[in-house]
């Protein structure tokens, strides 16, 4: 369920990048237009994360996902039906303002279910949505689109989102946290997802600050590969459908990475050599004759690092400081998503080079072990071993 629901929000956020060609061409609107779409649905959660996370803790997860994905449906359906410009941010913005909680929320989830035990195979598996709905957004909806309209794409992701939400309403149960905790028990008497340390607060951060460099990296390569390949007289619906693959391979790579990571217990090789692969494909794939061979490499190498990263918030983070610490966390995710996307729209406005947003991903990806590192020596100084 967790995996549809991250499935469904990928693929709205993933959705306008999709259709950028199209937009472009039909709707009238430029890269760097598509850029400010692409980052305000993530400038809610800047303001919003947070905030989220304490009103979660007190509706319950289930009610907060379920008014997150409610808002998402609603972005979807005004999408698909508005041509207006104006109308389209203030729809990304009520999107944004869903997917701020529901990003939030759905870490704690599985959190709350998984940690002590397998909690890197578990947030490979989750985070594996996010690379398959941004893949299927950029071949499935991109195709529907020039078979049909944009607007019929939009539809599509608008009705994966009510699916997701009819599941939560129907299936879903708050877990009892204190049942599949295997750590320290929270400090009595503090206010739910309030119990936030300054150590907790700095980790938490740097620990969003890899998540961030990785969802942007992705992003990046699968919303711009289609752009490089289109120059160079590629087809819309081919350019898509063969980026795609590289999340059909991640489906895989994904959640090995997490299973692999956890028996191995060294989550830093997996982090480190996923990231420096990664890192390699984007600056590869604008010198290679041949794209196919990168882009499926680019799969598989960053799925070894996806669980690893996505697992290091519950390392450093007690049952009573969740909600506040994925907040924190989230919110830099969310300053780092709203941001970056239309830096890289502009860097190829100004350039009109289409290699130039993929190098700028590949940026994103090498800083990733060095904030590693930086974590890793401040956990050591600050959390006692459990």
């Amino acid at each position: 369920m967790m995996f549809l629901v991250g499935l469904s929000a990928a693929m709205q956020l993933q959705s306008v990048q999709a259709l950028a060609p199209l937009l472009v061409a039909q709707a009238g609107l430029s890269y760097a237009e598509i850029g400010v779409l692409a980052g305000v649905f993530m400038l809610p959660g800047v303001f919003l994360a947070v905030p989220g996370g304490m009103l979660a803790a007190r509706l319950g997860d289930r009610r907060a996902m379920a008014i997150a994905l409610a808002l998402m449906l609603a972005s979807g359906v005004v999408m698909a039906v508005t041509g207006s410009y104006t109308t389209m941010i203030a729809a990304r913005l009520i999107g944004g303002a869903g997917s701020a909680v529901l990003t939030t929320q759905s870490l704690k989830v599985v959190t709350d279910w998984f940690a002590g035990r397998e909690i890197s195979t578990a947030m490979a598996i989750n985070a594996a949505s996010f690379g398959l709905g941004i893949g299927v957004a950029t071949g499935l909806l991109s195709g529907i689109a020039a078979y049909s309209s944009w607007q019929a794409a939009m539809w599509a992701s608008a009705a994966l989102t009510g699916v997701a939400l009819a599941m939560v309403l129907a299936i879903y149960r708050d877990p009892q946290v204190e049942s599949v905790w295997k750590g320290p028990a929270p400090a009595a008497g503090g206010r739910p997802g309030l119990q936030l340390s300054l150590h907790e607060f700095v980790l938490a951060l740097l620990a969003a600050v890899m998540r961030m460099l990785f969802a942007s990296g992705y992003v990046l390569f699968m919303s711009f590969a289609p752009v490089l390949l289109i120059a160079r007289g590629m087809g819309v619906a081919e350019a898509g459908f063969l980026v795609s693959l590289s999340a059909v391979v991640a489906l895989a790579s994904v959640p090995l990475g997490g299973v692999l990571t956890d028996r191995t217990k060294r989550p830093n090789v997996f982090i480190t050599l996923g990231a420096l692969g990664a890192a390699c494909c984007c600056f590869m794939l604008p010198q290679a004759a041949v794209a196919l061979p990168w882009i499926l490499l680019f799969g598989l190498l960053r799925g070894g690092c996806t669980g690893g990263i996505m697992a290091l918030p519950s390392e450093v983070l007690r049952p009573g400081s969740r909600n506040a610490g994925f907040g924190v966390s989230s919110t830099m995710y969310f300053v780092g998503l709203s941001a970056i996307p239309p830096l890289a729209g502009w860097i190829l406005d100004a350039t009109r080079k289409p290699e130039a947003p993929i190098w700028f991903a590949m940026g994103l990806w090498l800083m990733i072990p060095l904030t590693l590192l930086v974590f890793r020596v401040l956990q050591r100084l600050w959390i006692a071993p459990r």
